[in-house]
């Protein structure tokens, strides 16, 4: 079966996060509370900003693309609203393109990768452009494919994560029982 291809940048519209100094300018950064939330790949690096300003945010059903590790996930839900540094692009997709779909094409495919690596050949610097981006194409099946192919890919992930998080609890269990025999021997 073949399936449409197309460039991305007639797929998604993108926009570019604001800089962390800028950022600052609008308020200061918290761990604990903030009127925003500043989006970071990693759960552990969550950071709140204070301020009364109106910030760019990132919604429910937009990407978001990591410009340095090269990767792109559907915007999570958030207590608070997300905004963006200039590490990262908001996506927003035309209505025939997924966002998990699109998560898994960019992060996974082939077709994605082979493109990513073209793009860094003869540079040790491995940020995506803007420019690049929009060069890409990509393969673009029915929504129902599109849904599946996502759905997959998603519950991956979230298994991926629970077998890290059951490796880690067996990890420090493991290592109490060992410090608790070294206990009864002392």
């Amino acid at each position: 079966m073949s399936y449409k291809n197309q460039k991305l940048g007639n797929l998604i519209e993108l926009g570019s996060g604001l800089p962390v100094n800028r950022l600052r300018g609008f308020g200061e950064f918290d761990d604990v509370d903030g009127k925003y939330q500043v989006y970071s790949t990693r759960d552990s690096d969550v950071q709140y900003l204070k301020t009364d300003e109106t910030l760019p945010t990132v919604k429910l059903g937009q990407v978001v693309i990591a410009l340095v590790p090269q990767t792109a996930m559907p915007v999570p839900e958030s207590k608070r609203p997300l905004t963006l540094n200039t590490n990262y692009l908001s996506g927003t997709l035309s209505e025939s393109l997924l966002p998990e779909y699109f998560a898994w094409w960019f992060n996974e495919s082939e077709e994605a990768q082979r493109q990513k690596a073209m793009s860094e050949q003869g540079s040790a610097l491995v940020r995506l452009s803007l420019g690049t981006l929009r060069d890409m194409k990509m393969t673009v099946p029915p929504l129902k494919v599109q849904q599946a192919i996502g759905r997959m890919y998603i519950v991956s992930l979230e298994l991926a994560k629970l077998y890290a998080k059951r490796s880690e609890l067996r990890h420090a269990m493991t290592n109490a029982v060992l410090n608790a025999k070294l206990q009864e021997g002392a």
